[in-house]
């Protein structure tokens, strides 16, 4: 178990605390007192009221109080214990801190607990293990709550693969930990040295007591020589304890906790997005990983299981939700098409994720992948690069530059016309003095990624003026601004399909229109018209960055929607300047040029 404190943590790393304005003492319970590197005293079994009646829930509102009247281990007093004490009184935020963190988890650990009739001073072992976090990582790579090191978790059942880590899941860590408790105190018949093992583990403790019988001497845990940081660890969770037990004795607080659950357990039916769960569950994905952290990847895996935890209040509107929510919608994807040179490390390092990710999601079992396949690749909760096109090969922009990979056919001017900027802008910066490009070859294109929409007052017939990007069909601009191929082509004198890029298209009767400022540099480009119905439509410009995923929680609409007005469909890839239609709530337009609405 944990060799060493969580990684990160102030000295000593021992837990947070929440602070409760009225206090009620539990009550009195006759406890024998151990002094600890003190005077010796009479042996004591620590295992006394293993079989005390179990606290009914519903005598205590505060889960303090629960936790209180559950104490069971003899009191320790000493040396090493004032230590700690006086550490945590001379830490106030740090405790507070710690026991915000409490106040997610320890009901259910206290439930836990409960349930097996062990002392409630074990509830509060996660404070001196991981301060309460469920990132906890030690030097030890000891991890989670309760810090199993993954060798240790896999014995008590913990499984963990690319998408899940059962030492982080506070449900499954916690029904493990009290496993490995349970099976130590029954092997040495008290706690302290139980509680002794889990910090060194179990060969230290048989050998101290081996040694200690060689010589004639006491097994009890006081009578052991143990490493240092265990004859700490006793006394530092019995500070604690004293803490829980009488906190304005020491100066402290706690905060009030509900006896009650915070969150309840739903199945999702399927693999699904974490970030869809918060949006559903009206919450931040912050909070929500908060109680499920053992999704490493943040969706559920493939193959399940698909159940989440969501705090009870948000229950009833996520099952609403999910029973409405698209399948498509479920999870995030990249879509990689293979070009040559192209490997599955490659693919996966460029995505920041695993093979094996890969392979489960496309059910490839080996290496070989081939020129033109589709690869899904999960990239659930991040924020994507956009996909390169087919044809073009384009790739991430960094900053305000793009990154543009060289296909068969192109060529300087063709690939500056596309941008937008001069053959000399692309010469200068990547060192090119000729006009050769080598197929694959990657360039920097100076400023594309900062690209925006050409916009201008309509004048009095609230015209728009559109701007052609790559990629831009009569068919497509029509559909985004909802009118008609031929009104287009009359307006402009267009008697074919062929438009260049750079091209100014006057739009006609696209409303009142306005270019409304977004983050990053980045432009929208808004029409809007008068209606009933509460929405507006925004022109969105694909930027760096940019997936239908982003963009459609950015709008809160679905990704279904976005494929159904944009004529998309499940295979296609977005590309640098891109226009999205999108029909959204006057709510997420912040100028006052978009107070008007359309219809859908």
């Amino acid at each position: 178990m944990l060799a060493q404190p969580a990684a990160g943590s102030a000295s000593p790393p021992d837990s947070n605390t929440t602070k409760t304005k009225e206090l009620q003492k539990a009550p009195a319970h006759p406890q024998a007192v151990v002094k600890v590197g003190e005077c010796p005293v009479p042996a004591i079994d620590d295992t006394r009221g293993a079989h005390a009646r179990d606290v009914s829930d519903r005598r205590y509102t505060n889960l303090w109080n629960r936790i209180r009247a559950g104490f069971r281990l003899p009191r320790m007093e000493g040396p090493r214990v004032a230590r700690y004490e006086q550490w945590f009184a001379n830490h106030p935020q740090y405790v507070d801190q710690m026991l915000q963190r409490a106040n997610l988890y320890l009901y259910q650990i206290v439930q836990d607990v409960s349930k097996r009739n062990m002392p409630m001073e074990i509830a509060l072992l996660p404070a001196i293990e991981s301060a309460y976090s469920p990132d906890a990582y030690s030097r030890s790579a000891a991890i989670g709550l309760w810090q199993f090191e993954p060798s240790t978790g896999r014995l008590w059942g913990l499984k963990t693969n690319w998408w899940y880590s059962g030492e982080r899941d506070i449900i499954a860590s916690t029904n493990a930990a009290l496993d490995f408790l349970q099976s130590l105190h029954n092997q040495f018949h008290s706690w302290n040295l139980a509680l002794a093992a889990y910090n060194a583990g179990q060969g230290t403790i048989e050998a101290a007591i081996a040694h200690n019988q060689a010589l004639g001497l006491g097994t009890h845990y006081r009578d052991l020589r143990l490493p240092q940081q265990t004859e700490n660890y006793v006394p530092k969770l019995m500070a604690i304890v004293n803490i829980v037990r009488d906190p304005a004795k020491f100066g402290l607080t706690l905060h009030a906790i509900p006896n009650s659950p915070y969150f309840v357990r739903v199945n999702t039916g399927s693999q699904i997005d974490l970030s869809v769960i918060a949006r559903l569950a009206n919450m931040s994905l912050k909070q929500l990983y908060a109680i499920n952290p053992g999704f490493t990847q943040m969706a559920t895996a493939p193959n399940g299981p698909h159940t989440i935890l969501v705090p009870v209040a948000t229950k009833a509107a996520l099952i609403e939700g999910l029973s409405q929510l698209p399948p498509q919608d479920r999870m995030q994807w990249a879509r990689h098409v293979v070009v040559p040179g192209d490997t599955l490390d490659g693919i996966a390092n460029e995505y920041g994720v695993s093979v094996a990710a890969i392979r489960s999601t496309n059910h490839i079992y080996s290496n070989f992948i081939r020129v033109g396949q589709n690869l899904l690749i999960p990239m659930a909760g991040r924020r994507l690069v956009v996909s390169r096109s087919q044809a073009a090969g384009q790739e991430e922009a960094r900053g305000a530059n793009a990154i543009y990979r060289v296909a068969p056919g192109d060529t300087l001017s063709g690939i500056a016309s596309q941008y937008g900027v001069s053959v000399e802008a692309i010469r200068a910066a990547n060192h090119i003095y000729g006009s050769l490009l080598a197929v694959g070859q990657r360039l920097v294109i100076p400023g594309a990624g900062q690209q925006g929409v050409v916009a201008s007052a309509g004048g009095p017939r609230h015209n728009l003026i559109y701007q052609v990007a790559p990629g831009d069909t009569l068919y497509g601009i029509a559909r985004q601004y909802g009118v008609s191929v031929a009104a287009i082509r009359s307006t402009n004198h267009i008697y074919g399909s062929l438009l260049a890029v750079g091209q100014r298209l006057v739009i006609p009767g696209a409303g009142q229109q306005g270019v409304v400022a977004s983050a990053g540099g980045a432009r929208q480009e808004v029409a809007l018209s008068r209606s009933g119905s509460d929405r507006v439509r925004i022109i969105h410009r694909v930027r760096p960055g940019d997936t239908l995923w982003s963009i459609a929680q950015r709008y809160r609409v679905y990704v279904s929607q976005l494929e159904r007005w944009n004529v998309l469909n499940a295979h296609d890839v977005l590309r640098l300047g891109q226009r999205i239609l999108i029909w959204a709530s006057p709510a997420m337009v912040p100028s006052a040029v978009a107070r008007t609405r359309i219809t859908e």
